[in-house]
């Protein structure tokens, strides 16, 4: 019966991404939790930091933990930290990521005043795991608004606010995860209460994925996965007061991923993983009667490694390559013509390396450390660590099981 259950509960999963059938190209501000083990090895190897709040990997931080977990980042300028303790049967965890927002408010005695509040982000998650089902309710809050008032003047307001929630449903066992979630954000960008730019909407998204390891025994461990990922942007019907217009966008990302590790556990260990996500993008504008459609594949690859130096520190290191779009078909429509591009690798080499290193001052507490020896982007430009060091590519997370 148990079996049985799970095998539906997947099947609603996959089924969930596949049933809807329009997408859009939007950006998902919630960036999630990842440990600076994970960060250093690209994704390859992972803490107790990654996994307790993952609906997939928590019941990992659960075994590992008698009482409380409790991890945190530092930083200059923002707050990282999350902790997890099981009440009996059900586990429980908190995770925040955030800014401290700004609330400024001027005058002077012309009658001319201003008032911010924002703009700083927030990533929020609180997760429950009942058996090995995990549910997490989590979000994304951007406050961004702006009021002045001018002596002899109107109030000009300015709101370019953005939200997230999302509900993020998983289960899994040795040989396979499962995992299905749904969200929606609200992106703002208005200067009164009806007037929108033509940069506002919202988006309804679904995404599942699949992951099956095999050879889980042995030194060599492999994993195939298949995520599917469906969006649909909402537009506002008027732009700017007057403007009426009918926008629909849509996108359908399917990701087949394979990943190979050897000597899991042991002292010397390296591992990959590949990824060819294949995305078709759909906007129509009835208003303007135009069309665009495009279909792009962007594969990447990832290898990291570990070497456990001495029973307490660990030395991690990775390095990610993004090859740009292998393939990319754009077809455009407007009321006096139709044209179709095909492109082979229309994008450059994204690259990344990074090191790192963990210590157990006991089987209890780590520290954890990460730094970014240097990146590419697209564009060709080069970024050294020095660059930007205390911002984003020097890392310190501390761990404790109590």
């Amino acid at each position: 019966m148990k079996k049985t259950v799970k095998r539906v509960f997947a099947l609603s999963m996959l089924f969930c991404a596949a049933a809807a059938t329009l997408q859009a190209q939007v950006y998902h501000y919630y960036s999630g939790q990842s440990s600076n083990t994970s960060i250093s090895t690209k994704t390859i190897f992972t803490t107790d930091t990654d996994d307790f709040i993952d609906v997939t990997s928590f019941l990992n931080t659960k075994e590992n933990t008698e009482n409380l977990f409790a991890f945190t980042k530092f930083y200059s300028s923002r707050i990282d930290a999350g902790l997890a303790h099981s009440f009996g049967d059900i586990y429980t965890a908190l995770y925040f990521n955030g800014y401290l927002s700004q609330i400024k408010i001027t005058s002077d005695d012309l009658d001319n005043s201003s008032s911010t509040f924002g703009a700083n982000s927030f990533n929020m998650a609180v997760l429950l795991g009942i058996g090995d089902i995990g549910i997490k309710l989590g979000g994304y809050v951007a406050p961004d608004y702006t009021k002045e008032k001018t002596s002899g003047t109107t109030t000009t307001d300015k709101n370019t606010s953005n939200y997230e929630v999302f509900l993020n449903i998983g289960t899994s066992s040795e040989a396979a995860s499962y995992e299905g979630t749904i969200g929606f954000t609200y992106d703002i960008n208005r200067t009164a209460e009806d007037t929108f730019t033509s940069g506002y909407y919202n988006t309804l998204y679904a995404k599942a994925a699949a992951t099956f390891s095999f050879d889980r025994e042995g030194t060599l461990t492999q994993a195939f996965g298949i995520a599917a990922e469906d969006d649909f942007k909402f537009y506002p019907k008027t732009v700017d007061g007057t403007t009426e217009q009918k926008i629909t966008g849509d996108r359908l990302i399917i990701t087949p991923s394979y990943k190979l590790v050897y000597g899991a556990e042991e002292v010397f260990s390296i591992g990959a993983k590949v990824q060819a996500p294949v995305t078709l993008s759909i906007e129509n504008n009835t208003t303007a009667e135009t069309s665009d459609v495009t279909l792009s594949i962007i594969p990447t690859l990832r290898i990291g490694a570990q070497y456990k130096a001495t029973e307490k520190l660990t030395l991690n290191g990775g390095m990610y390559f993004g090859l740009g779009n292998l393939f990319t078909w754009q077809y455009a429509k407007t009321t006096t013509e139709k044209e179709n591009t095909f492109s082979i690798f229309p994008s450059g080499l994204i690259t990344t390396l990074s090191t790192g290193a963990s210590y157990k001052f006991t089987p209890k507490v780590m520290l954890d450390t990460t730094f970014t020896i240097f990146s590419t982007s697209s564009g060709g430009e080069y970024v050294t660590s020095l660059d930007d060091i205390w911002n984003a590519n020097l890392g310190f997370e501390l761990s404790l099981h109590l």
